[in-house]
C-alpha cells in the first residue's frame, strides 16, 4: 500500500492554527487513486510533527494531543534547525515514497490528497497545484497562475506536465508554494533536499532545483490554503538583509542549473531591487542605496534605474518617494517592518 508522508515543521505556532493544520491532513482521504503508475489502491498517510524547539506550554499540548493519532508521528529535532533543517529531518524518517508539506499554521483543503493522487504522473514526477490566500475575514484569494512556460503538455483534466527544461525558468521568475507540492522522496534526496544554509528562499531553491531535474505534474487546482492572518515573512526586518537574497544567489552559482544562469541572474537582480525598495520604505535609505549597488553591479545597464533609485532616496515626501521608488522597482512595498 503507497505511503505518503506530510511534513509539518512546528515552532511555537499558535496552537489553534497548529490544531487546525494537522486535522485538515488527518481529514484527507486518498481512495483508490492510481498513484504515481501504481495502478488501483488504497493510499496510506502519515503525518509527521517535527518540532524545533517550542517552548510555548500551549504549542506543546496540542503537539501532545495530536501525536495521539496512530498516524501521527512526532520527531524533536535535538537543537534549533531552521526551517530547512526541520524538513530535512522530516523527510530522512519519513516512511512514505510520496512526500508532502504543509506549514504549521496553513490548510490542506478537503479532497487536496485525492485531486494529488489523481494526477496522470508516472514514477518520478514531481506533482505541482495552485494555492489561495486566507486573507482575515475569512476571505479567499487563488494565486496567480503556475509561473511555467507555454510549453507544457496537456494530458487530461486540466492537468499539464513540464519537461525539465522547460519547466525551470518559469519557477525561477515566479513562486509556487512548497505545500503545494508532492514530490518522491527519492527526488527530494536526488537534489539534495533543502539548503540548510539558508534562512529564507530554501523552499524556492528546492523547487526550482527539482524542476530542473524531474518532470513536472501540473495543475490550477487548489491544493492548499496559505493563511496571511499573522505576522509574515514579508513583514519581518531580516528582509532588508544579505539573507533574504542567499537563496538566489545560491542558485546562480549552482553549477546544475548552469542551463538557467541568464534567469537567475535576473533573479537576483530582482531581489536586490526588492531589497533596496523596502528599505527605502521603511526607514533605512542606506540599505537601499547598498542593496541598489549590488544590482547595478549583477547589470551595468541598470545605470537609469540606479539614478532613479538614488532620486527616490533623496525626496522627502514620503508619496513622492515611494512613487518613485515604484518606476525603480515593480516589487511590492511593505512598509512598517517590525
Amino acid at each position: 500500500m503507497p505511503l505518503v508522508s506530510v511534513i509539518c515543521p512546528v515552532f511555537n505556532t499558535d496552537a489553534s492554527m497548529l490544531r487546525a493544520a494537522a486535522a485538515s491532513v488527518l481529514s484527507q482521504t486518498g481512495g483508490a487513486q492510481a498513484v504515481q503508475g501504481q495502478g488501483q489502491e488504497a493510499v496510506e498517510l502519515e503525518l509527521l510533527l517535527v518540532d524545533d524547539g517550542t517552548t510555548a506550554p500551549a504549542t506543546l499540548e496540542a503537539l501532545e494531543a495530536i501525536a495521539a493519532d496512530p498516524r501521527v508521528r512526532f520527531i524533536r529535532n535535538p537543537r534549533n534547525l531552521g526551517p530547512a533543517g526541520t524538513r530535512n529531518a522530516g523527510i530522512r524518517a519519513a516512511r512514505g515514497s510520496l512526500i508532502g508539506f504543509i506549514d504549521a499554521d496553513d490548510l490542506w483543503p478537503e479532497g487536496s490528497l485525492a485531486v494529488r493522487l489523481s494526477a496522470p504522473a508516472g514514477p518520478g514526477d514531481c506533482i505541482l497545484g495552485a494555492f489561495e490566500e486566507l486573507l482575515p475575514g475569512e476571505l479567499r484569494v487563488t494565486a496567480s497562475p503556475l509561473p511555467l512556460s507555454e510549453e507544457g503538455q496537456l494530458l487530461r483534466d486540466d492537468w499539464y506536465a513540464w519537461e525539465p527544461d522547460q519547466a525551470a525558468p518559469g519557477l525561477i521568475a515566479g513562486w509556487r508554494h512548497l505545500g503545494c507540492l508532492l514530490a518522491p522522496k527519492e527526488a527530494l534526496e536526488e537534489v539534495g533536499l533543502f539548503d540548510e544554509t539558508l534562512l529564507y528562499g530554501e523552499d524556492w531553491l528546492l523547487m526550482v532545483r527539482l524542476a530542473a531535474a524531474r518532470r513536472i505534474v501540473g495543475t490550477e487546482k487548489p491544493l492548499y490554503i496559505l493563511r496571511r492572518q499573522h505576522a509574515s515573512m514579508m513583514t519581518r526586518r531580516e528582509r532588508l538583509t544579505r539573507a533574504f537574497s542567499k537563496a538566489q544567489e545560491t542558485a546562480y552559482s549552482d553549477r546544475r542549473l548552469r542551463p538557467y544562469r541568464k534567469q537567475l541572474r535576473w533573479a537576483v537582480v530582482r531581489q536586490y531591487k526588492g531589497m533596496a525598495v523596502n528599505s527605502l520604505a521603511n526607514g533605512v535609505p542606506l540599505n537601499g542605496v547598498r542593496c541598489a549597488l549590488l544590482a547595478w553591479s549583477m547589470d551595468p545597464r541598470e545605470v537609469p534605474q540606479l539614478l532613479t533609485f538614488l532620486r527616490a532616496a533623496m525626496t522627502r515626501d514620503p508619496s513622492r518617494r515611494n512613487e518613485t521608488a515604484r518606476r525603480y522597482c515593480n516589487a511590492v512595498v511593505t512598509p512598517g517592518l517590525a
